[in-house]
């Protein structure tokens, strides 16, 4: 108010009286008092979080206002499953203003109450559940209105364990991959050092059970690593996808069929067993939500085409405002002539679900960032793409998802598929299986066979990784499928200047050495596993990448794909094969010269990954075939810029040394172990890092920012590709990193 005053009658200053300031004064330092409370909200809790099934419940509540109050509101507690839909029959209830069953009693005090339930009470009408049975719970705050009611508040869950050795699940019945909660307890005495959790198929029966559980874990650690000790007198723990899951031996997801938990001691003797719960495999409930009306713009072969942006792990939810999509819209898609490719994990739900799915996908669509600057918006920009693990099914699924076709039909709506597009359901029994498609676009100028972009579908036909994912196929496991194959095959012997191929995971970086033989593709030291690697120059153990998802974890078909590619361009069917890929929460710029065979001569292919939308993983994390400014003899990556003796190299210099030299930590002392000889310059003389939001000293490792995507820019007239990773949120360097070389 002083400054409005001043700035407007600047002689009414001396008009405020001595009263009114120390009125202010008070008024302030009433709002800044500790004990003004912010505003209240309606509330309901529990005064613990476990407790024996004899033992009593406290159970607190209030209302935010008193208009909150209604009259005939009530408590109830319920299974925590209900969570969505409470239907009649609660376990315990009351009236929240009588705090009995009898009467309502008008509205009820906004300033709220407590009450107990236990053995004693409230129980006058001789309908209450006590003792409560084991299991999870929460505590409602319930408006009175006809079943399913409506919920104004619900507690934390909180759970009760029986007094007698005792094992349960949280439902009877499950969809593949849902969550399976368990809880257990042991009374006085039972328990014993090294019992364990299990389930097992029904028909194992319920005394000795055989060797070779699906599931299990520790009592005592929630693990399935062993520590001494007698357990505590309950527990519980979550099988799940991302649950107790450690040693990689889960059979997870449980295929349908109907299974028991069990306590068992270490001679597999089960103490105690659970009711029968289903799993309902191959079921794939239908969407019953509309499409939303967001709709995104599909590509044509008929575009001119000279920049494909994209990226990937979307999620809207993560993001903090518009600036990437701004900085697409405004900086880098400027000319009408871009295409965005999403290269999976396009939203995240893991489920059997369609519904769920759908609602994901509208959610996406939906965002307010996404559709108010994204490609979705006026004008919009044409967006295609692939999918990945965590939009197809969930993590690291391939062929053995029970539910392929009805999430293919999503992702056809979700990109606006056309009817008429054999990927669409609407083909019926001709229906495409399998997500992946291309399209050739013309150049800029409108003269064809300029981006070729080809989307592969590395989920739909791909074979288990690791026995956790189904059935091992050694080296008969393929990444794409006999037809898909096929395809690609002659998708490569099109002529294109530029091909484009997107994959959901990575296709450069090399396999990961660490326990290859955990990789169901893996066939021996002199098997054909190895000597892929070997001939690709990568079979020493320091050519190790990442030890997440990749192409390299079946290096046979990694091998496959690359002499296509290499075919393609020996047979002048392309002058560049880029791909682009997604699935690791980072970007980076890989390069990769394949080996010569026979007649076809040594080519170089490169990758741009970029992922997270928002998200971020802030790892060092190993490429042999990433991108470096420069390379020293070692692998290492030159730190440029690097002081010496007080001057700046932007390069190697051969200062104090008989052959060119790099800092490979950033330091200003000549010797020890942060230096290297430099290997000669590559091919690359522009090679663009601001060396900013990476890990470690990877200029085109980019980690940290808040989310990226990445370019391909095609410049027909200089005969140039550049290559980048963009970062806008770093408004400062929105470039992250970048490559150009010649067409």
């Amino acid at each position: 108010m002083h400054t409005q005053i001043n700035n407007r009658k600047p002689h009414m200053k001396k008009l405020i009286s001595t009263a009114s300031i120390l009125s202010l004064i008070a008024v302030i330092a009433f709002i800044l008092s500790p004990e003004v409370k912010a505003a209240s909200v309606t509330s309901i809790s529990t005064d613990a979080t476990s407790y024996q099934s004899d033992e009593p419940i406290l159970i607190s509540w209030s209302y935010g206002s008193s208009s909150d109050a209604r009259d005939g509101d009530w408590i109830g507690v319920y299974p925590d499953h209900h969570i969505n839909d409470l239907p009649s029959g609660s376990e315990m209830w009351l009236w929240v203003q009588s705090l009995t069953q009898s009467y309502r009693a008008g509205v009820p005090d906004a300033a709220g109450g407590s009450v107990v339930f236990d053995k004693n009470g409230p129980v006058e009408t001789g309908r209450q559940s006590w003792p409560l049975a084991a299991g999870k719970y929460r505590v409602f705050l319930i408006r009175n209105v006809a079943a399913p009611y409506a919920i104004v508040e619900m507690s934390d869950p909180f759970t009760v364990y029986d007094s007698q050795t005792q094992i349960s699940i949280d439902q009877d019945a499950y969809f593949e991959n849902d969550p399976i909660q368990i809880s257990w307890s042991f009374a006085d005495g039972i328990a014993q050092d090294g019992d364990w959790i299990a389930i097992y198929p029904e028909n194992d029966g319920s005394t000795v059970l055989p060797r070779g559980s699906d599931l299990w874990i520790y009592a005592l650690s929630g693990t399935q690593s062993y520590s001494a000790g007698i357990p505590p007198s309950h527990g519980s723990a979550v099988f799940g996808a991302g649950g107790v899951d450690e040693s990689g031996q889960q059979s997870w997801p449980l295929p349908g069929g109907t299974y028991r938990a069990h306590i068992l001691h270490p001679n597999y003797e089960a103490v105690a067993s659970s009711s029968v719960f289903e799993v309902l495999g191959n079921v794939c409930p239908a969407a019953y939500e509309e499409v939303s009306a967001s709709m995104h713009l599909a590509p044509s072969d008929a575009d001119n085409v000279g920049r494909i942006a994209f990226s990937s792990c979307y999620k809207p939810s993560s993001q903090i405002n518009d600036k990437l999509w701004r900085y697409l819209r405004e900086d880098y898609c400027t000319d009408g002539q871009c295409v965005w490719a999403w290269l999976g994990d396009n939203m995240y739900m893991d489920s059997n679900n369609m519904d769920h799915k759908r609602n994901a996908y509208n959610a996406a669509r939906n965002d307010q960032y996404y559709s108010s600057m994204g490609p979705i918006a006026d004008p919009k920009i044409p967006v295609t793409g692939t999918w990945d693990d965590h939009d197809y099914a969930w993590n690291n699924m391939g062929k053995y998802y029970s539910c392929r076709q009805q999430s293919q039909n999503e992702f056809c709506h979700h990109f606006n598929v056309a009817e008429s597009d054999p990927r669409h359901p609407s083909q019926g029994p001709n229906q495409q299986e399998g997500i992946y498609s291309s399209n050739l676009f013309n150049r800029p100028d409108g003269n064809p066979g300029g981006i070729h972009l080809i989307n592969l579908d590395a989920r739909y036909h791909c074979s288990p990784t690791s026995a956790r994912y189904g059935p091992c196929e050694g080296t008969s496991s393929s990444m794409l499928g006999d037809t898909q194959w096929q395809w690609l095959e002659n998708e490569l012997n099109r002529p294109s200047d530029v091909k484009v191929i997107s994959s959901g995971i990575q296709v450069l970086p090399p396999t990961h050495k660490a326990n290859t033989n955990s990789f169901c593709a893996y066939d021996g030291p002199s098997g054909t596993f190895v000597q892929a690697n070997n001939i690709l120059g990568e079979g020493d153990d320091s050519f190790s990448g990442t030890s997440y998802e990749s192409w390299g974890e079946m290096p046979q078909e990694r091998l496959k794909l690359l002499r296509l590619v290499q075919k393609s361009i020996a047979d002048g069917n392309a002058l560049q094969v880029i791909f682009i890929s997604g699935d690791q929460h980072w970007a980076e710029i890989s390069f990769k010269d394949i080996p010569s065979i026979g007649d076809i001569p040594t080519v170089r292919v490169h990758e741009v990954t970029a992922s997270g939308i928002d998200q971020r993983w802030n790892q060092i994390i190993p490429n042999p075939n990433r991108l470096k400014l420069r390379e020293t003899d070692s692998g290492s990556e030159c730190a440029l810029p690097f002081t010496y003796r007080g001057v700046v190299y932007d390069d190697c210099t051969t200062v104090d040394h008989h052959t060119p030299w790099c800092y490979t930590v950033p330091d200003d002392t000549f010797g020890g172990r942060s230096w290297g000889n430099c290997l000669p310059a590559s091919m690359y003389s522009n090679i663009v890092s601001s060396k900013k939001n990476i890990c470690g000293d990877d200029a085109s490792h980019v980690c940290t920012a808040q989310a990226n995507f990445g370019g391909i820019s095609v410049d027909w007239e200089e005969q140039s590709v550049t290559l980048s990773i963009l970062t806008p949120h770093d408004e400062s360097a929105p470039v992250a990193a970048s490559v150009s070389f010649a067409l």
